[in-house]
């Protein structure tokens, strides 16, 4: 047994001593050529590390955010007209048949506010977290995710609905546009 335990001792001090010398010291862009390891990154990475501008510039941020605003106040209204002009236009093709017979509820009997709504800016977590999940549908320069704070009312006499009543930090509007010349519309929206 003291033999097995010595062999096993001096097996891992001949493996220790190879891995920090190294058995053939090349650099990983010799053993994998460099447009292969340029190819793995992944597309919104790659335009967010090269790109050395901000994504949108603050009057796109400020029209996205007047567009979210007025997707609020629209459900507010309880108008599923103007509800549909918030909204990205093809979301809105896809579903409006659904709308107009009352399968897909635009809006329910809560009031919302917002008490505060921003851009937290291209390398922001959330930012990058959105981005990635729709980037490769709309591109990363056509999704702007704007978060804010909102405050759910619901009118007197209903106490349940489709929301929690009270102050939400948080919610986001995922603001997409189909290219850079046009309008951020909303495309969803949540927690």
């Amino acid at each position: 047994m003291k033999n097995i335990h010595q062999c096993m001792c001096i097996f891992f001090l001949v493996l220790s001593i190879v891995y920090l010398n190294g058995c053939d010291k090349k650099s990983v862009t010799e053993i994998i050529p460099t447009h292969e390891v340029d190819n793995s990154i992944d597309q919104e990475n790659k335009v967010l590390e090269t790109n050395s501008e901000p994504l949108f510039t603050d009057e796109e941020i400020k029209t996205a955010i007047i567009m979210a605003e007025q997707h609020i106040d629209a459900m507010n209204q309880k108008d599923n007209k103007l509800i549909m002009k918030t909204m990205l236009p093809e979301k809105v093709n896809d579903q409006k048949e659904r709308i107009e017979n009352g399968e897909v509820h635009l809006y329910g009997v809560v009031t919302i506010d917002i008490e505060s709504i921003e851009y937290l800016g291209d390398e922001h977590e959330f930012t990058k977290m959105i981005n990635k999940q729709y980037t490769e549908q709309f591109g990363v320069e056509n999704i702007l995710p704007l978060f804010a704070t909102i405050n759910v009312k619901y009118p007197e006499g209903v106490e349940n609905g489709e929301w929690a009543e009270g102050v939400f930090p948080n919610f986001c509007f995922i603001m997409v546009r189909e290219d850079k010349d046009s309008s951020f519309y909303v495309y969803d929206k949540g927690f």
